[in-house]
């Protein structure tokens, strides 16, 4: 669980979509532990798993092996849950509230269509409505940054 911690230093000053990937890995790999966990219990109490088996020793290439194994397991079970992991992540940072800016620019964006692409006079008038709108915003952002440095 040691590839968490550099996962949870990440996290200070993250964006939501880049916390939900790091919790996302955390969940994983807990999920993936407990899986494990649960498959080597199991199979030494039903005898799957011998006691010889858990005592010997390993060689380098038997490590690479077990490792291996430990990875792909897990990976391949709880690959169909990945929609409910996402959606755990998303319950527990939700997204930022959205100035009315930012929402205005998420709105232009969404307005470019397939349209753009087929017809070039359509895509000209679209991108100089959006080439409008965003220089508009940059330059509020460059006065209140002007007006912020004066009052340093």
């Amino acid at each position: 669980m040691t590839v968490s911690q550099p996962t949870l230093y990440a996290v200070f000053g993250a964006k939501p979509a880049q916390i939900r990937t790091c919790l996302i890995h955390i969940i994983y790999n807990v999920c993936a532990a407990v899986l494990i966990f649960a498959v080597v219990l199991i199979g030494h109490g039903t005898g799957l798993i011998s006691e010889h088996l858990l005592e010997c020793y390993l060689n380098s290439g038997g490590v690479a092996n077990i490792h291996g194994a430990f990875r792909l397991i897990p990976a391949v079970c709880l690959l169909p849950f990945s929609g409910a992991f996402a959606k755990l992540a998303e319950r527990i940072v939700p997204d930022a509230p959205v100035d009315d800016e930012d929402a205005e620019i998420e709105k232009n964006l969404r307005e470019l269509d397939v349209r753009l692409v087929e017809n070039p006079n359509f895509a000209l008038t679209e991108s100089r409505h959006l080439i409008k709108n965003m220089s508009e915003v940059c330059f509020k952002k460059l006065l209140l940054s002007s007006e912020s440095d004066h009052s340093i």
